[in-house]
């Protein structure tokens, strides 16, 4: 069969048997079905984080970015230095991934995510007064030791609980508050 595609208006002419015409109509519709069905499970993931993140996450010389589109080659990811923006686009379930890949590069920690379900297991986990995530974040709070001003050794607490992000800063070290841990700003 021969393929005639016109790029004006769009038409696919398809010339030659009535067999290989209609093996070339199958396998023509076959891959705009394929099509269809890829952009029907499409998602696409967009977050603000800023300049210095998406730095981060490019990496020197795009090494970071590069493992990630490497990792996940059906996703695309278009990261935007000035706007501090990046775009995941591609299958929902790889898209969470490697979201989480690049927010690990950009902010040095780990995230992952779990759906509850329903409003009583949200309550659960809450607890009672907050008691319960309270504690969880209490028993899996993360320490990150370095040299203070002095260089005695310091502790400086890493998290999102807000009480860490009053202790960012205040350690006496030469870090800056973003970069004790950039995911509380």
């Amino acid at each position: 069969a021969r393929f005639n595609l016109d790029r004006s208006t769009n038409m696919l002419t398809i010339s030659g048997t009535e067999d290989s015409v209609q093996m070339g109509l199958a396998e023509a519709r076959s891959i705009l079905a394929g099509e269809a069905e890829r952009k029907a499970n499409e998602v696409e993931e967009r977050v603000t984080w800023g300049s210095d993140a998406i730095k981060a996450v490019i990496g020197r010389g795009g090494t970071n970015i590069r493992a990630a589109q490497d990792a996940f080659p059906d996703v695309r990811i278009d990261a935007d230095v000035e706007a501090g923006t990046l775009v995941i686009v591609g299958p929902a379930d790889v898209v969470s991934t490697a979201l989480t890949m690049c927010h690990n590069a950009a902010f040095g920690e780990v995230q992952d995510v779990i759906e509850l379900g329903s409003r009583n297991a949200v309550n659960l986990v809450y607890g009672p007064n907050f008691q319960t995530i309270r504690s969880l974040q209490d028993s899996t709070r993360d320490f990150a030791f370095h040299s203070g001003q002095n260089g005695d050794s310091d502790r400086c607490y890493q998290g999102t609980h807000p009480r860490v992000g009053q202790r960012h800063g205040n350690c006496g070290c030469q870090r800056s508050r973003a970069q004790h841990a950039p995911a509380c700003h």
